[in-house]
């Protein structure tokens, strides 16, 4: 077992190593309109789906869910691990070298790891796919969040956005939390309840960060300084991370703030209901 670890870690560090992301992003932004395909067949999924489920009975999937949501955490988690060092040190330096130099995408080990991030995109829609045949709501920031962001994360990966920097590191260290929440909590572990409210506030910050960058690389585009982003790239990210932050924003209100009626105890006595305060 440990040799196979330590090959599978050894081709891994190798892949990272030679992978061309020239070659990569070129192949991506010639094809990223696959995505909207893809999308479609997301939202079919999801409203057929329901439809479909409406009078079956609701699978459990625990055991299912608790290992894909531990793949996933396990993922984010190596993401976080080797994307966090060059996000830090670059912001160090320079904010507006985090920002705007593009070598993150194109470099080891970082532009790997941003082709494992845009890809994971995809195969992150059975998330949804869960829900729907446990019979869960599916809200509408679910599914949003899921479809935009395969396609923005695939667009501006092929147009090489070093806001990426900011973007898929961030996000492979939310996931790391929310996804070892959810294999957690699918293996019957206790978890404080605060640490999901703590990963909806994580959720908020870095769609807060994200609205930051994208107001400073237009700034930067606009000073005439070399920036690799595009003003398209910027009015969707400007107009994701807002919706994102207003429905999170809502989201965390009506989860954890927003007052709830108080409960009260209803005794029957000789058939006549009676409430006790």
């Amino acid at each position: 077992m440990a040799t196979n670890t330590g090959n599978f870690l050894n081709r891994l560090l190798d892949y990272e190593s030679n992978m061309d992301a020239r070659y990569t992003t070129t192949l991506v932004r010639e094809n990223w309109t696959l995505t909207l395909w893809i999308s479609a067949v997301y939202i079919l999924m999801v409203f057929g789906g329901k439809r479909i489920m409406e009078n079956r009975p609701a699978y459990q999937l625990k055991t299912s869910l608790g290992v894909w949501s531990a793949l996933l955490a396990v993922f984010s988690i190596a993401g976080a691990a080797r994307t966090v060092p060059n996000l830090y040190t670059t912001a160090m330096r320079s904010l507006e070298e985090s920002i705007c130099e593009p070598s993150f995408m194109l470099e080891a080990p970082t532009a790997f790891w941003g082709l494992l991030f845009t890809l994971s995109k995809v195969p992150e829609l059975l998330d949804t796919a869960f829900l729907v045949l446990k019979k869960r709501p599916v809200i509408f920031l679910h599914w949003y969040h899921h479809f935009t962001v395969l396609i923005f994360s695939v667009y501006a990966y092929g147009n090489i956005a070093a806001s990426g920097r900011y973007f898929l590191t961030l996000n492979f260290c939310v996931h790391a939390v929310m996804y070892s929440y959810y294999a957690l909590k699918s293996f019957n572990v206790w978890i404080p309840k605060n640490v999901s409210m703590l990963i909806t506030f994580m959720q908020l910050t870095q769609m807060a960060i994200g609205l930051f960058v994208a107001f400073k690389s237009y700034e930067y585009l606009g000073q005439g300084r070399p920036c690799s982003t595009n003003y398209t790239i910027l009015f969707w990210t400007v107009f994701m991370y807002a919706t994102y932050f207003i429905l999170f924003a809502n989201f965390f209100y009506q989860s954890y703030l927003k007052p709830r009626p108080k409960k009260t105890n209803t005794a029957v006595t000789n058939g006549i209901s009676k409430k006790a305060v």
